[in-house]
């Protein structure tokens, strides 16, 4: 019975001591892998930090970059380069369309080719002439192709375009708005000869005295610096577009700023017309296709409500061409009832 007793008692310690040493165990392998953890936060903020600091020395020395270190940070495929920093993209002159792709609007046209051709003078007559300025404004309607002109403009110059929207600036986060102003003037420097436009404008350079949230401010504040510091770059020139021109900063629009304010109005029945040759010239049409009673009938509509009538009459036709398995053309009837649709 005693024996009996002992054996009990001795298997009871044992079992104890085991318990024992896995619950020492497991604590000391917890505390390892917090212990990790807490390193590999640390690790990554303090390469975060790292990061930031990079960027921001990036940012106070950008006069240093040169054309040499865009491979470093930038990535090209197609005819476009996209900075991974920013996101921004630069188009390819041989990759934008030219005047010849925009219907109509020879005066506009012609006082941009105007512009353009002092702005990236490289012969000294601008300087003699002391005509110093910069910044083309693009205002009008929606549709009526301020952003095809903007991309034309390129295009017929034979320089890069980099397009910025309001998404490209504007940030949910507190102060990241102004970093992207000043990265995207960096940005275009590396890419001159350039044009650096701005599309809807007001979001971007909206009046500080109205209602706007702090933020907007800020933006509208470096675009300001940035303008001012960019001014004498030869090569870079901004543009911008705006379907609200009476909401925009009066500081951001006055001259020395955007010196150069060019209307887009809705195209009148000679543009019409071109922008229907433009649009249908080299799809497949029937022998009845008249351009001027297509141009007489759309009074009053942009150039992009004739390229949709268009492109949904061309989509309509190729379907039937599919179900049918040979060439369907586009014929005057499709198109009127595009139009009276």
């Amino acid at each position: 019975m005693l024996i009996a007793l002992i054996v009990i008692m001795l298997l009871v310690l044992l079992t104890a001591f085991a318990l024992w040493r896995v619950v020492v165990t497991q604590h000391a392998v917890e505390t390892e892998v917090v212990a990790g953890n807490a390193a590999a936060v640390g690790a990554s903020a303090g390469s975060s930090s790292a990061r930031a600091a990079s960027k921001r020395s990036t940012a106070s020395t950008k006069s240093d970059v040169t054309k040499s270190d865009v491979t470093k940070s930038e990535v090209s495929k197609s005819g476009v380069t996209t900075s991974e920093v920013t996101g921004l993209e630069v188009a390819r002159s041989e990759t934008l369309p030219t005047f010849a792709d925009v219907g109509g609007m020879e005066s506009v046209k012609e006082q941009l080719r105007t512009a353009l051709l002092l702005l990236l003078d490289s012969s000294g007559l601008a300087a003699q002439y002391e005509i110093d300025w910069n910044g083309v404004l693009l205002h009008g309607a929606p549709g009526v192709g301020k952003t095809l002109l903007a991309r034309a403009c390129a295009g017929e110059m034979k320089i890069n375009f980099v397009y910025v929207s309001t998404a490209d600036v504007v940030s949910k986060w507190i102060g990241a708005g102004p970093g992207k102003v000043d990265g995207a003037f960096a940005f275009a420097r590396k890419h001159t000869p350039c044009i650096l436009f701005f599309d809807e404008f007001d979001s971007i350079a909206a009046n500080r005295g109205d209602e706007h949230h702090v933020e907007y401010r800020r933006v509208t504040n470096q675009l300001l610096a940035s303008l001012e510091e960019y001014r004498d770059e030869r090569g870079l020139v901004v543009m911008a577009a705006t379907n609200a021109y009476g909401e925009l900063d009066p500081a951001v629009i006055r001259p020395g700023r955007f010196d150069r304010h060019i209307e887009i109005t809705l195209p009148d029945l000679e543009a019409r017309r071109a922008i229907f040759a433009v649009h249908l010239g080299s799809r497949p049409l029937a022998d009845d296709v008249d351009l001027d009673e297509l141009a007489l009938r759309t009074e009053g509509w942009s150039g992009a409500r004739i390229e949709t009538a268009c492109d949904d009459v061309a989509i309509t036709c190729a379907a039937e061409a599919t179900r049918i398995s040979r060439l369907v053309p586009i014929a005057q009837a499709r198109l009127i009832a595009a139009i009276e649709a």
